[in-house]
């Protein structure tokens, strides 16, 4: 029997949702200047975000606390599917789940300047200088960002930013923070999951084998 059960973590990463959702939605500026956050990105080499952006709400924040918040509340009722559901149920949406967060991470590292950059053709290239990367705030200042980081102050066209394409805005700390965190969070569910289907598996043959015994004293 795994230390911590599967259903104990994924409640508990539920509750983490929740309290992100909380600060995505009165106070963004905690969790960008986290120092989790900061320290994490640091150490790989990304940027942070823009903090005149993000000091205050805006309704891209509202709409990231809200999409969390309904994200928490389904994973909450999902945990009280019976068994057997409740195990098909999570062994089909772990992996999911864990390689969406790993193909995240490694995008928001390997576009960062100087790495691997997947460019608006598709076809991989080493990164040219980016423009500024903005995930949460403000759509016009962060266009106004991306074209003058690119073009030298222009500020209109689609604020892709030439070839760098807009997988560059998840070349930030907080993108690459959160999806190390949910990647490794979401790869001990799936570890611990199977150990538990292991467990139901030898449960349900024993008590088949028990049965049986009870039906052939009978005869």
């Amino acid at each position: 029997m795994p230390l911590i059960t599967s259903p104990t973590l994924i409640r508990s990463f539920a509750l983490v949702h929740l309290t992100t959702a909380y600060y995505l939605l009165v106070s963004p500026a905690k969790i960008v200047n986290h120092g989790f956050v900061a320290v994490l990105g640091a150490s790989m080499g990304l940027p942070p975000i823009p903090l005149t952006s993000t000091l205050t709400t805006s309704p891209t924040t509202s709409l990231a606390s809200a999409l969390l918040t309904l994200l928490a509340l389904t994973d909450l009722s999902a945990t009280s599917l019976p068994e057997e559901i409740y195990s098909y149920y999570w062994s089909s949406q772990s992996p999911i789940r864990l390689l969406f967060f790993f193909i995240l991470t490694a995008i928001s590292y390997l576009a960062k300047p100087g790495g691997l950059n997947l460019n608006a053709t598709g076809k991989p290239g080493f990164s040219a200088p980016r423009p500024a990367d903005v995930f949460m705030g403000d759509l016009g200042e962060g266009v106004g960002n991306i074209g003058g980081g690119v073009g030298g102050g222009n500020t209109g066209g689609s604020g892709m930013g030439g070839d760098t394409g807009g997988l560059s805005a998840l070349s930030n700390g907080l993108v690459f923070t959160w999806g190390f965190v949910e990647m490794v969070w979401w790869f001990w569910v799936f570890v611990t999951l199977r150990d538990e289907r292991r467990e139901m598996s030898a449960r349900k043959a024993a008590e088949r084998e028990r049965k049986r015994e009870e039906d052939m004293l009978l005869r």
